[in-house]
This record gives structure tokens, C-alpha cells and sequence, in this order.
């Protein structure tokens, strides 16, 4: 299994917020966001799978504070991200099977990223909040 750590979305990445940003100004961010994950999964080891097999990919959002987000858009705000995952991957995203999770606020915000293979016995282990 491989685990990797990545930055807290920018707020202007999530759905809600494109509606009052400028497409230029999103896609600058949304840029800086995936080098800034690609940078993430190097520092993590990440390394080309070469795989056409569907892996497994159990995201557990910690977000900076308590406040109630939609987890469909904390999904569509890490967007970015898990295109640098996949390019670190060397893998098209379209074999991502994934499952999404909500775990305790941490400081600044982080995204646990957990790769497995779809073969495996098991589902990468989430943390649940109760």
C-alpha cells in the first residue's frame, strides 16, 4: 500500500467558490495545487506503478477546522491533486476506484491518500469520525 499526504485544497478550488472567481484565476490555483501534490508524492516515494489494473484510492479529508463541508465537493476540489497522484502513478485515473472519508480537523488541512490494489482483501484503512 502506498500512503501519501497532500496539502488541503485552496478554497477557491472547491465548486462553490468557481462561481465567483475569474476561470484564469481558478486555473492558475488549480495548477499550483498539482505541482504542489506532485511535490507531496515525491517527497512520499510515489512511484510509477505501470499498471492497467483499477487500484484502490481511500482519500480521508482532514479539514483545518470544524466547519461542515459537502464531501462531494471536497472530492471535486481535489481534483488537481489526484491528477498529480495519477501522473505520479504513471496511471490513467480512470482506473481510480475510490472512497472517500471524513477524519479530524488538523492544522492547515490535509488529505491522506491511501493506494492499494483493487485485488487486495481489504479497503485502505479510513479513520471514521463519530
Amino acid at each position: 500500500m502506498i500512503t501519501v499526504t497532500l496539502p488541503w485544497p485552496p478554497a477557491a478550488l472547491n465548486p462553490n467558490a468557481a462561481k465567483r472567481l475569474h476561470w484564469g484565476k481558478r486555473a492558475t490555483l488549480a495548477k499550483r495545487y498539482k505541482r504542489d501534490c506532485g511535490w507531496a508524492c515525491a517527497a512520499a516515494g510515489v512511484r510509477s506503478l505501470a499498471t492497467s489494473r483499477p487500484l484502490l484510492i481511500g482519500l480521508t479529508f482532514h479539514a483545518p477546522n470544524r466547519q461542515r463541508r459537502d464531501i462531494d465537493n471536497m472530492l471535486a476540489s481535489i481534483k488537481a491533486g489526484l491528477d498529480a497522484l495519477s501522473t505520479a502513478l504513471g496511471v490513467d485515473d480512470s482506473l481510480f476506484d475510490i472512497t472517500l472519508s471524513r477524519g479530524n480537523p488538523v492544522a492547515g488541512g490535509s488529505v491522506v491518500v491511501r493506494v492499494s490494489d483493487v485485488q487486495s482483501s481489504t479497503l485502505p484503512d479510513s479513520p471514521s469520525v463519530s
